[in-house]
């Protein structure tokens, strides 16, 4: 698997088709991956005996790439909110949702027209107390892609301390393809 392709500079989609049509890719009978890259993008034609399909990205993402994402937290993020026996300080769910947002964020200008990014995978350890009334930024870098997944480090910090830390993975979707899957299993 990952064997590259020789051709030139793909121009769209449509012609990735054309050409891989042309390397004759339809004709192969046995599960197998091919890439290559050209200067404005990379892509991965995937083979099995009867299908084959190509992800295209626009936008390579670098390692390093950084998003960020801050919330002032107010009652409705604390733990009382949700249980008056609990303390009024920010929950782990909301701190888990802005690392998510600064990933998300930090994605989004790789993203083509009609993909997104999602949540595949959290580890997330909450570290400290936040209070109502306190800003707290998260911030996501991009350390490593395996594939399709893109795993981030990411911290959250309340203006004092880092309050949480962990990893974020995320994976890029096509809108339609996801929405009409969806939209199946919910039938």
């Amino acid at each position: 698997m990952g064997n590259a392709v020789a051709h030139g500079a793909c121009a769209d989609y449509a012609d990735c088709l054309d050409i891989h049509e042309k390397a004759s890719f339809r004709k192969r009978k046995s599960l197998s991956e091919k890439k290559h890259s050209a200067p404005e993008h990379s892509h991965t034609v995937i083979e099995t005996r009867r299908f084959w399909y190509i992800r295209c990205m626009a936008k390579p993402v670098p390692i390093g790439v950084r998003g960020e994402s801050e919330q002032k937290v107010e009652f409705e993020h604390t733990l009382t909110y949700h249980n008056k026996a609990l303390p009024p300080v920010y929950s782990t769910p909301h701190m888990i949702a802005l690392m998510e947002f600064a990933a998300f964020n930090a994605l989004q200008p790789f993203a083509d027209e009609d993909e997104v990014s999602v949540g595949t995978a959290i580890n997330i350890e909450h570290r400290a107390p936040t209070g109502i009334g306190a800003l707290v930024k998260a911030e996501a870098v991009l350390e490593s892609v395996t594939k399709r997944f893109h795993v981030f480090r990411v911290t959250a910090h309340n203006g004092l301390e880092e309050i949480g830390r962990g990893t974020v993975t995320r994976a890029f979707i096509n809108l339609k393809k996801f929405a009409g899957r969806h939209s199946k299993s919910s039938n």
